[in-house]
């Protein structure tokens, strides 16, 4: 099958660390990438095999959203963080990671500039989105107005209750959305 029995991988997981490594100049696999502790790496979500081994290499922050009702007193910083509202300094990372969430973000111009807001100068950026060929342009299934979320269509979600903001067509347009 496609499942890594070593990491729990899946080929689009793998699929990312290649890009990641080419982003990195790193051009072994990943196992035998060099430690750099001082690099600094955000990721939005990430889950199954890569993060424990991006956590032994890098200053690692993996983060997940939870509605506002569901936040604990204390927030830790690597491991929760609205896109929308990134609480890290301008130019914190060197890289940031954002794999299938984008979709689940309801304002997406935000988020998108907050993740370039803290990217260093120099830093590098790595975004996944799925798509469907079938659609000539992205549908938007919910907008968001005067603070609250307007279903156009009704409610998708996908795993651990994510609502879906949109579905990225062929026109995928995350290109405009980050000029």
């Amino acid at each position: 099958g496609l499942l890594c029995n070593g990491c729990g991988s899946i080929s689009r997981d793998r699929a990312l660390m290649l890009g990641v490594g080419a982003l990195l100049q790193e051009r072994d696999a990943m196992p035998a990438w060099k430690p750099r502790p001082d690099l600094r790496v955000f990721e939005t979500s990430g889950y199954r095999g890569h993060p424990e081994q991006l956590g032994r290499l890098f200053d690692y922050f993996n983060t997940r959203l939870l509605p506002p009702e569901e936040l604990p007193a204390e927030i830790d910083g690597r491991q929760m963080a609205d896109l929308e509202d990134l609480p890290y300094p301008d130019g914190f990372f060197d890289l940031a990671i954002s794999a299938d969430v984008l979709e689940h973000v309801g304002r997406i111009k935000l988020a998108l500039d907050e993740l370039c807001r803290v990217l260093a100068e120099d830093g590098q950026l790595a975004i996944t989105v799925p798509y469907s060929h079938a659609l000539p342009r992205t549908s938007v299934r919910v907008s968001r107005w005067r603070g609250r979320d307007v279903h156009l269509y009704p409610p998708e979600y996908h795993a651990e209750r994510t609502l879906v903001y949109r579905v990225f067509g062929v026109d995928n347009d995350l290109a405009v959305a980050i000029a």
